[in-house]
């Protein structure tokens, strides 16, 4: 998310602010929803499992992942960085991942 204003029907609206690891801001992002709801617009929360017991679910991955995968019209990004091969190894994956990584998967397999 970018922090500063963003333009609403020529008016200047404070846009969400990504604080701290991907989290926005509560305030902002509660001002924006009081802010739609008086103007008639509804929000609802999706959260990743709700996809699981829908038909939104089965359409992207059933229907539509396995095959774009296949040709090439989705490609999963970054490539994985494999930092280990079993249980054994999440201790190092998650330290990897604690220094900071840049545009990269952590993976450990498993077997």
């Amino acid at each position: 998310m970018t922090s500063g204003s963003r333009p609403c029907r020529g008016r200047q609206v404070p846009a969400a602010r990504d604080t701290w690891h991907g989290r926005i801001e509560t305030r902002t992002l509660k001002a924006l929803q009081v802010k739609a709801r008086f103007r008639g617009v509804r929000t609802k929360y999706i959260f990743g499992t709700t996809l699981k017991a829908n038909e939104v679910g089965a359409a992207i991955y059933r229907d539509f992942l396995p095959d774009a995968l296949a040709e090439g019209r989705y490609v999963a990004a970054p490539k994985p960085s494999v930092v280990g091969h079993g249980v054994q190894d999440f201790q190092q994956a998650m330290d990897i991942q604690l220094k900071g990584v840049s545009a990269a998967k952590v993976v450990v397999t498993l077997p």
